[in-house]
């Protein structure tokens, strides 16, 4: 088996070694505007996300002096959003109605699954396009999607710094699937 230090199986490769940019990324979610802004369309601005990771319990199975073990039930584990908050699109309330969906806090009711649980996809694309189309898509469904909590003042107030406003969601989902097309 021959092995190279250098660099040079990576470059000038017809179809080879082109990689994956961690910021070329996107996030949508199924009937998120619900309630009073269903006319509006959503366009989330990210400033970070999650890709979705799914483990699994352990069944030990003692036997004599060994213990063995095996897959026991699949448990997807919560995701962080950031995304950069605009007054003009009305970003943060089509947020919290949706979080108020799961839990109202001015009337202490919680909501029925099948209205706030959403079906959600995070996109990863290569950085070539068609028509305005990304190639190589990759992408996570995610199903059962609602927001554990919304923070819609993450990065804080202050009358020091003029940076953007940030809403950090942390989202809990019952299902990913990931695909690769292209």
């Amino acid at each position: 088996m021959a092995f190279f230090v250098t660099a040079e199986r990576l470059v000038n490769q017809v179809h080879g070694y082109e990689p994956q940019r961690q910021n070329n990324f996107g996030i949508q979610i199924d009937g998120l505007a619900g309630g009073k802004l269903a006319s509006e369309e959503i366009t989330l601005a990210l400033d970070t996300a999650f890709a979705p990771v799914v483990r699994n319990e352990e069944i030990a199975l003692p036997y004599g002096n060994e213990v063995v073990f095996a897959a026991g039930r699949a448990v997807p584990e919560p995701g962080a959003l950031v995304v950069r908050d605009f007054v003009d699109r009305q970003i943060a309330a089509i947020l919290v109605d949706w979080r108020k969906q799961v839990y109202d806090d001015g009337t202490g009711a919680v909501g029925f699954a099948a209205e706030y649980k959403k079906t959600g996809y995070i996109f990863l694309f290569a950085s070539n396009s068609t028509d305005g189309q990304p190639n190589k898509l990759r992408k996570w469904r995610l199903d059962g999607l609602w927001p554990l909590h919304i923070n819609p003042a993450a990065n804080g107030l202050t009358m020091n710094a003029a940076g953007a406003l940030t809403i950090e969601m942390s989202l809990r989902f019952d299902k990913a699937s990931f695909e690769i097309s292209g």
